[in-house]
């Protein structure tokens, strides 16, 4: 039986119960879903900011992904946490992507 995570054992790469090895996405994800019971909503924010910056999702997935209600809970939770909504950080990112690219 697997003892209880700890913060170390979070860390990319880290093998969790000796066995398998979380992926970035999946420890976000972990966080965001345990996050909102121990520290408020801002570890679903930088879950859903990863996922978006990511950009593999729609905006209504990440927000089921990382424990919002809808898309405009995130939004609003997105303006308390980083002054911008969540559709402005998927614009940014496309665009950082065009311009490097």
């Amino acid at each position: 039986m697997c003892s209880p995570i700890n913060a170390c054992e979070l860390a990319p790469g880290r093998a969790v119960c000796g066995e398998r090895v979380l992926s970035a996405t999946e420890q976000y994800l972990l966080l965001a879903f345990f996050g909102r019971q121990l520290f408020g909503e801002r570890p679903l924010c930088v879950a859903a900011r990863f996922m978006i910056e990511e950009g593999r999702h729609s905006i209504k997935v990440v927000a089921q992904e990382t424990g919002f209600a809808d898309r405009e809970r995130m939004r609003r939770a997105f303006m308390r946490t980083f002054g911008v909504p969540a559709e402005a950080l998927r614009r940014n990112s496309r665009q950082a992507a065009v311009v490097a690219a």
